[in-house]
């Protein structure tokens, strides 16, 4: 069995701070989609998703903010 810290060195697990930027990034792509979607199906769809997004953006930053003030 693999130690955690050779599976982060392999680079199978992304950093908190890529998983924010990823999670940032796929965000704006959705409000941006929005300004193009013409149903409005894909309306609710594209608002669902920045819901989504913006919920996990929060928690991911407040699990970074909580990992900075465990390491102090």
């Amino acid at each position: 069995m693999m130690a955690e810290n050779d599976i982060k060195s392999m680079g199978l697990v992304l950093s908190l701070d890529r998983c924010i930027g990823f999670t940032q990034d796929v965000c704006d792509s959705c409000k941006d989609k929005l300004k193009y979607v013409r149903t409005y199906a894909s309306k609710k769809s594209c608002k669902k998703s920045i819901e989504f997004y913006e919920a996990v953006l929060f928690h991911l930053e407040r699990l970074k903010k909580t990992e900075s003030e465990i390491k102090n």
